[in-house]
């Protein structure tokens, strides 16, 4: 095919350019404007590379020389002397030695030796200061075991050379005056008995960066700087040492294309309007990196090139611009071919179908027409199977879903019809002896649930999508049946398991997220008995740290955990005995505590037992002094379950409602009337309608100021007004109060925080103050409030509400504020029940303190 071309495309194309663009650069010296601007470049960058060698040499001489001088003290008899017999006599020769080399040294302004023992422990220091030489006396020497260049120098072999950061002189915490960049080198030297003593001198850099900077020519520009970008020295002082003022790095805004990941610094690069030579200055510090670039402004360097070079674009475009149009007349034709390929490419992007182009030339567009219907018809082909791949894929996908779903539908139901059987047997006349039994099976079972939802929603857990849902509970009952229901495993082991609660605490309940806390204490409880001796002592003990604060504190004398696995035990993707105990873990128990806005505290020791601490803070309030919602109240309900078991506790609970009970969605067409409430199932063997549909059934069944409750095993979330969902299996408490919430929710408003969020113009740090102050103040009102009420005091009454009106205004509630009118009007005739106003506000209490944890 290549043969049989007489003059190819690109063959007619070159000969026609050639003689325009031969012409035109004989007419405009197109060569030597080449030439002069390479050379020019040239000279600019062997002028640059000299320099940043010369930079090198000084900058790599200057520290050559520092690591001498700390071998030369290292070396020095005196302190040989000292490190293997410390006397006063031998401390005053070390010193007299540090003291000699400081005063011929004024760039070392401090020399220190120190103990790797004894909180690294300062031994001996010399410092100048203000050009005054100082010997330290023993009662101001310091300990610098937390300081990081001590934990650094520890893990290097002996007598090796350690080099710190640099950085800028601090003293007690705050950047010394005058100004001092500052690095540190360092030695570890061996002492008697196989002891350590690390030799440190303190490097004033000021000298050496002023000569670095008088290096280079006066208009060529030096920049030194780390591995992140900040600079030591740069042509704007103000940028130098940023970091340190917690200013960001100003390197990637300079150079934001330069990625320092190669160690080639050879080519100039041209950055701006500057030509830049990089290099890597030798600095003896692991992953740390120095970086040295002079730069040449291209506008001083180019200046009078430039106005020649100008004049010459300017006579060539004029003659350039005459030959291109004839050109572009030669080309019309070559165009027009050129142009219904494109249109070919263009309807092949739309619907990816093969295409047959005509084209009959010997030149290069023939071959791209051929190429091109070779390349659709392959494209073509491997569209249809990755469509098929795809297909393939989510099919896959969606049965790993429905697996998952009826997965978590079938252990639920069992764990449903046995928490519903427990609460029936709790209601009938049993035993005694039956007691105990009863409530240690309830509480197992519902701990077995909790545990099946654990594994179906660890990937919530570890992507922080789990929310806590506090309810009241009795916090004492908690603890003991969780106690009972693990006090076979230290029975198993001869273990003295015990509950520490305090008296006074007994007569209160608490708001907390049940199933989160039981996953808390039971990890930590079984891990404790895992890891304590047979015969030992486990104990869970509870203290009230302030009003509304609770510490849980879980201590045993087993086995303790090492210091250096402490912390790996509690990083997510490291493995061993201890984290991967009962339940989750410690590593997830600690992201559940931090949910709380909390911290897992551990204090552990060898042989001698741990305790696993962390602080809740819970509201309040005494015992059996929550109005709970009664399903009495409720109007019509139709639950669809086809267990029957579940059926039997349905009907218990709903006992004094009007109940209407079917045994699948099949159902539906023999029921006519219309329910406040209906409760179903999302699973059903007997049918295959979509859950969309069956939805849209339930809502024809449902009054329009209704609620459908969807009951599944996993979490289903619906956008649609009027439908709520609950976790299997559910508790009579849940139910109600979702019942009820939703009872009170057709006559008053949701809580809308548009209007704080405007007060306070969308800033989350002035939105959050207030919270902090609105939520207490709320909390107080609800319980005075109710509390006026059942004393019937109007005074005290319209106290408070005078102060909740601006609050419940500001958060859309008017209708509420119309129904405490209502009340207070009321209450000058007659005694108003508190029970549903009080159960609505510390709903909307509920609300705000989720607002307040989201911000």
């Amino acid at each position: 095919m290549k043969n049989s071309r007489i003059f190819s495309l690109a063959t007619r194309n070159a000969l026609v350019y050639f003689i325009l663009f031969v012409i035109s650069l004989g007419l405009i010296g197109a060569l030597i404007i080449f030439n002069s601007s390479r050379e020019i470049h040239n000279l600019t960058e062997k002028r640059l590379l000299h320099n940043n060698e010369i930079i090198k040499l000084k900058f790599e001489g200057y520290f050559k020389a520092i690591v001498n001088d700390v071998h030369q003290i290292g070396d020095n008899p005196s302190l040989k002397e000292y490190i293997y017999t410390p006397n006063d006599a031998n401390l005053a020769s070390v010193e007299d030695a540090f003291y000699a080399m400081l005063k011929n040294k004024p760039n070392y302004f401090q020399i220190r030796l120190l103990s790797t023992q004894n909180k690294g422990e300062e031994l001996i220091r010399v410092e100048k200061k203000n050009k005054e030489i100082r010997k330290t006396p023993k009662a101001l020497l310091q300990f610098k075991n937390s300081r990081d260049y001590f934990q650094e120098i520890l893990k290097l072999p002996l007598d090796s050379i350690y080099f710190s950061k640099i950085d800028l002189n601090r003293e007690f915490g705050k950047i010394s005056t005058p100004i001092t960049p500052t690095t540190r080198i360092g030695k570890k030297i061996e002492g008697n008995k196989n002891e350590q003593f690390i030799l440190l001198v303190n490097i004033n850099l000021t000298q050496l960066f002023e000569e670095l900077k008088h290096t280079v020519p006066k208009h060529y520009e030096l920049r030194i700087f780390n591995g992140n970008g900040d600079y030591f020295i740069h042509p704007d002082y103000q940028k130098e040492f940023a970091f340190e003022y917690g200013k960001p790095s100003y390197f990637q805004t300079e150079f934001p294309s330069i990625q320092f990941n190669s160690n080639d610094w050879s080519k100039p690069i041209i950055a701006k309007n500057t030509v830049n030579q990089f290099s890597q200055l030798n600095f003896q510090r692991i992953n740390y990196a120095l970086y040295c670039d002079v730069s040449a402004n291209k506008d001083d360097v180019y200046a009078s090139f430039y106005e020649w070079k100008n004049k010459i674009i300017l006579y060539s475009s004029i003659i350039a611009i005459f030959f291109l149009a004839i050109g572009f007349l030669l080309m019309r034709n070559q165009n027009k071919e050129l142009g219904i390929i494109t249109q070919e490419l263009t309807t092949f992007s739309e619907n990816l179908k093969p295409t047959v182009l005509h084209v009959d030339r010997k030149d290069e567009i023939g071959d791209l027409a051929r190429s091109f219907e070779k390349m659709s018809s392959k494209i073509t082909e491997s569209h249809q199977l990755m469509l098929l791949a795809k297909n393939n894929a989510e099919k896959a996908n969606q049965d790993k879903s429905d697996f998952i779903a009826n997965m978590s539908h079938e252990i639920k139901n069992p764990l449903q019809a046995i928490l519903g059987s427990i609460e029936i047997l709790n209601q009938n006349d049993k035993l005694d002896e039956q007691i105990p039994y009863l409530n240690s099976i309830q509480f197992s079972t519902q701990q077995l649930n909790y545990m099946v939802m654990d594994v179906l929603d660890y990937n919530k857990l570890k992507n922080k999508e789990i929310t806590l849902s506090p309810t009241w509970n009795n916090l004492h009952v908690f603890c003991q049946e969780l106690i009972n229901s693990i006090q076979y495993l230290a029975d198993y082991k001869k273990i003295d398991l015990q509950l520490l609660y305090p008296e006074e605490l007994k007569q209160y309940i608490y708001a907390y997220d049940y199933k989160r806390l039981y996953q808390i204490l039971y990890n930590l409880l079984t891990n404790a008995i895992k890891f304590t001796n047979p015969a030992g002592k486990v104990t869970l003990q509870v203290k009230a740290i302030n009003h509304n604060s609770v510490r849980f504190e879980v201590i045993d004398n087993g086995s303790g955990i090492a210091p250096n696995t402490l912390k790996k035990i509690l990083d997510r993707n490291f493995s061993s005995d201890y984290s991967t105990g009962s339940g989750l873990g410690l590593v997830i128990i600690k992201d559940i505590i931090e949910l709380h806005g909390s911290t897992l505290k551990i204090d552990s020791k060898i042989n001698v037992g741990s305790k696993f601490s962390f602080d809740l803070k819970l509201d309040r309030q005494l015992l059996n002094n929550l109005p709970v919602p009664k399903i009495d109240q409720m109007n019509s309900i139709l639950i669809i379950e086809d267990d029957l078991e579940i059926q039997n506790y349905y009907a218990h609970i709903f006992q004094s409602a009007k109940t209407e009970i079917l045994n699948s969605p099949n159902e539906l067409e023999s029921i006519t009337e219309t329910f406040d409430f209906i409760i179903t199932d999302l699973h059903f063997s007997n049918t295959k309608i979509s859950v969309e549909q069956y939805l849209l059934n339930l809502k024809e069944r449902c009054k329009p100021d209704g609620l459908i409750i969807v009951i599944s095993g996993t979490a289903y979330i619906s956008k649609e007004k009027g439908i709520k969902s609950l976790l299997k299996p559910i508790d009579k408490n849940s139910l109600q109060t979702l019942m009820f919430t939703h009872h009170i929710g057709i006559e008053y408003n949701p809580i809308r925080f548009g209007g704080i969020e405007e007060d306070y113009d969308h800033d989350p740090a002035l939105i959050k103050k207030a919270m902090r102050l609105i939520v207490p103040s709320w909390e107080k009102d609800i319980k005075n409030l109710s509390l006026a009420l059942k004393n019937q005091d109007i005074k005290k009454f319209k106290d408070i509400q005078h102060r909740l009106v601006t609050n419940l205004r500001r958060f859309g509630l008017e209708n509420v504020i119309q129904f405490i009118d209502e009340i207070s009007i009321k209450m000058a005739n007659e005694k108003v029940d508190d029970t549903q106003l009080t159960i609505l506000l510390q709903q909307y209490l509920i609300e705000l303190k989720q607002y307040q944890a989201a911000i």
